[in-house]
């Protein structure tokens, strides 16, 4: 796997064998298993890996319909869990596994990558940085889609290298195939082909023949994706509604900054920890370093301006998106965990500079590696560690309210927390779905009505009401959880249902979890002074 890889020499000794380096790159690769493997099932699933699961338990037609409805996510990830589930089961630990996989694989994919692009040095630098990634391995410990689209965006880009290299029919195979698994797990995936293109572009004169090659091969992976483009659109003419994006925060002129923040040293790095700032400058460094050697060295040049094009391009393209609905719509399409496929690119231009720097100054190379690992190891401390930054904790709220319920109880919930509590709380309780409400004044007529004719089974009056609210870190265009952590400390303070039941019903007891606040009312309704 690892003989078609020249390896360049290095300063130390052990570095000049390529066996010492296969014996590293497998080192990494079972460090990020460990790594991802260490407390997967830990923390409670979040509310769309809940979504995931239920899914995947569902017959094949009916799971794609149910991403059809919003139609915001694309088919090929569902419709493997659909099988994993079938295989393995749907346990916290058998779904998040699946990421597991593709995760440790994403680290042998970035060392040949890196590799391909900069030498052994920098595939090395590159594979260590992806396997202690507290941002990558978040997403590989979780049931979505995110840890798979960032491998086969890997793969994509490594045939590509191989394709400005060498124009052979391997190449333009894998690249191909990458692509189109790429695209079909993540509607982001295409800014990876879009930037290609502009790489292209870029070198027209001398890379005209790959370019109109390259047109071609897309226009034949367009052409396979049409039956889904089909589906969406005949979904989107029965009256399934637009992608659910409005809940995304406006974008804010640090976002990107913060993006890159979170690619080097993760969500869990603590902002107000100030060698975290040093860090992250140290990283920018690092960063900025291969592209500025674009115009001074011609060696590379042209695989260190994908990289540049692969971060920059889908990350500017983004932003102006966003910029514009958050100007006419107020909210946006920019989250980080959507630009994960541009992640690499940032791990491998930070590696090159690493390596660059490393072959002049080994001291000042030997601070900064200081630095950012200190701070990356920080920051999984508090991923694996500290509550306070993990997911919502329903897995606790389910244990509590099945010691704490009783079955003459109602349990009030959003149509979010049902389906979250039908994985973990399938409950002997009777639930009163409250619907969402668009307007702020809709929920109080509903509410008058429908709390005054709540019964349980035999049309008796329940003896007290349990009502749940929570707020997602996931919410947060970067992951941050003090927000959520704020929000529920205050009490969950802009609940207009909860505001609503605290004004009507004499409390019983108040209880938070991690991201979620618990509320038992007396069943006495109190009308407005």
């Amino acid at each position: 796997m690892w003989s078609s890889l020249s390896l360049p020499s290095l300063s130390a000794p052990k570095l000049r064998s390529a066996n010492y380096s296969r014996c590293l790159v497998v080192a990494m690769i079972m460090m990020a298993f460990a790594l991802r493997l260490y407390r997967l099932d830990h923390q409670s699933l979040w509310e769309d890996e809940v979504y995931t699961v239920l899914r995947g338990n569902m017959s094949l037609l009916n799971m794609l319909r149910s991403i059809l409805r919003p139609f915001n996510h694309a088919p090929l990830y569902f419709t493997m869990m659909h099988y994993w589930q079938r295989l393995v089961g749907d346990s916290e630990f058998a779904v998040r596994f699946f990421s597991l996989g593709w995760g440790v694989l994403s680290v042998a994919a970035i060392f040949r990558l890196g590799a391909a692009i900069g030498g052994g040095a920098t595939g090395l630098i590159s594979a260590l940085l992806l396997a202690i990634s507290p941002f990558h391995i978040w997403y590989s410990q979780e049931a979505r889609m995110y840890a798979l689209v960032t491998f086969f965006t890997l793969g994509a880009n490594y045939f590509f290298v191989k394709i400005l290299r060498g124009d052979d029919l391997r190449g333009w195979f894998g690249y191909a195939i990458c692509t189109l698994l790429a695209i079909y797990t993540h509607y982001f995936a295409w800014l990876i082909p879009l930037s290609h293109f502009l790489s292209l572009f870029w070198h027209r004169r001398a890379l005209k023949s790959v370019l109109l090659k390259w047109l071609i091969w897309i226009a034949a992976l367009v052409f396979v994706y049409l039956p889904w483009i089909a589906i969406v659109v005949l979904a989107g003419a029965q009256g399934a509604y637009g992608p659910n994006i409005g809940w995304i925060a406006p974008i804010r002129w640090i976002d990107p900054f913060l993006t890159l923040y979170v690619f080097g040293l993760g969500a869990t790095a603590d902002l107000q920890f100030p060698l975290n700032y040093l860090s992250a400058l140290t990283l920018l460094a690092m960063l900025s370093l291969p592209v500025l050697q674009i115009f001074t060295d011609n060696e590379s040049k042209l695989e260190r301006e994908l990289l540049v094009h692969w971060l920059f391009t889908p990350l500017l393209l983004v932003s102006m998106i966003s910029w514009g609905l958050s100007i006419q719509q107020h909210f946006s399409i920019y989250m980080d965990r959507y630009l994960i496929v541009i992640s690499p690119a940032f791990l491998i231009l930070v590696a090159s500079g690493l390596s660059s720097i490393a072959q002049s100054r080994k001291k000042l190379a030997t601070v900064a590696s200081i630095l950012i690992l200190t701070s990356i190891a920080f920051s999984l401390y508090n991923l694996y560690l500290s509550p306070e930054y993990h997911r919502e904790d329903w897995r606790e709220v389910s244990r509590y309210l099945e010691e704490q319920a009783l079955s003459s109880d109602v349990l009030i919930v959003d149509p979010d927390v049902h389906f979250i509590l039908t994985y973990y709380f399938p409950g002997k309780i009777h639930r009163k779905i409250v619907p969402f409400f668009s307007l702020a004044n809709n929920h109080r007529s509903y509410l008058l009505r429908e709390a005054s004719a709540l019964t349980i089974q035999g049309g008796i009056k329940p003896t007290r009401l349990w009502l749940v609210s929570f707020f997602s870190n996931s919410a947060d265009t970067h992951g941050f959880a003090y927000q959520r952590n704020a929000y529920i400390a205050e009490g969950c303070p802009f609940d207009r249902i909860k505001a609503w039941f605290d004004a009507h019903y004499p409390i019983l007891q108040e209880r938070t979890f991690n991201g979620i606040c618990l509320t038992l009312y007396d069943n006495e309704f109190r009308s407005d002074e």
